[in-house]
């Protein structure tokens, strides 16, 4: 839809769900749907006293433009992870999943799974699920330069 490359971000997503899968851990798993949208946690599983969950959301904002200038991508997932699970650690809690979110006027597969990889490795490293990795093709609006 809306000169959106349906099948680019299938073939992204198609790629990324090998890296998502190493980084699972008990109580963690994938829904099964559609594009990476969405993951379980059973918090049950994990054995914790009296569990409160803590989330944290963040971004790779000018990093990203390093990365453009630098071309290299894999760089940019890890940091995002680390300042989520960085966020997550300072309250005291342990990081359990993270959703991803790559997102361009003009998706490109290889730069997307370079990121995710980052992304993937990181969580493996932080010892959190890769739960979930949306990709998106927004032309209009973001600028290409």
């Amino acid at each position: 839809g809306a000169g959106v490359d349906l099948s680019m971000e299938q073939a992204i997503s198609t790629s990324i769900r090998p890296l998502m899968q190493k980084t699972l851990r008990e109580g963690c798993e994938e829904d099964g749907g559609p594009h990476g949208l969405a993951g379980l946690c059973n918090i049950s599983a994990l054995n914790y006293k009296e569990p409160t969950l803590v989330s944290s959301t963040n971004g790779v904002g000018t990093k990203l433009k390093v990365a453009m200038v630098m071309e290299r991508f894999d760089t940019v997932g890890a940091d995002l992870v680390a300042l989520c699970a960085n966020d997550i650690a300072a309250r005291g809690a342990e990081p359990l999943f993270l959703m991803a979110n790559f997102s361009a006027p003009k998706l490109d597969a290889h730069q997307a799974v370079l990121v995710n990889q980052g992304v993937a490795e990181a969580c493996t490293e932080a010892g959190c699920t890769l739960l979930g990795s949306k990709t998106a093709e927004m032309p209009g609006i973001f600028s290409a330069s």
